[in-house]
């Protein structure tokens, strides 16, 4: 993975990352390692730690959930932006876009503050949003080593 694109930039990680950290995947150690050294600075917002939760939850137990989810508060590693943040920011990007809601607070808070919307990986509703019009924030996708500029369109899949 090249992590250039991301280096020494604000990174909204979406609940998709953060479960990929949790769960200690092999494709997010290079971005474990440039989080522990400072070379990017994380943030997720409260939605994607509910999807961290669950899904840990779901595939391991309520108990390792919640001991990634305390250890990942008391870290201080990333910072967490309450939703109450993004209400209306989150109501434009889902009123234009067929999103699912978790991915657009995620892009919102990016747009917000002119970071880089990280996601696991390009699933296809997202894709084919960034083949209509272009979004107002950077993306990365881990499993693709993908970067996509702001305001750029990708081609149709």
């Amino acid at each position: 993975m090249n992590l250039n694109a991301i280096r020494n930039r604000l990174i909204i990680l979406d609940g998709s990352v953060l479960i990929g950290l949790a769960l200690g995947e092999k494709q997010f150690n290079e971005l474990k390692e440039a989080i522990i050294q400072g070379l990017v600075h994380p943030i997720t917002h409260e939605l994607a730690i509910i999807e961290m939760l669950y899904i840990l939850c779901r595939r391991k137990s309520m108990e390792l959930a919640r001991r990634k989810y305390e250890f990942l508060k008391s870290s201080g590693f990333i910072e967490i932006i309450p939703t109450t943040e993004l209400i209306e920011d989150v109501g434009m990007v889902k009123c234009k876009r067929r999103l699912a809601i978790a991915d657009c607070f995620t892009i919102s808070l990016a747009i917000k503050l002119d970071a880089v919307a990280v996601f696991a990986k390009l699933e296809k509703e997202l894709k084919l949003e960034l083949t209509k019009e272009p979004f107002q924030c950077d993306f990365f996708f881990i499993l693709e080593d993908k970067f996509v500029h702001k305001r750029t369109l990708i081609r149709s899949p």
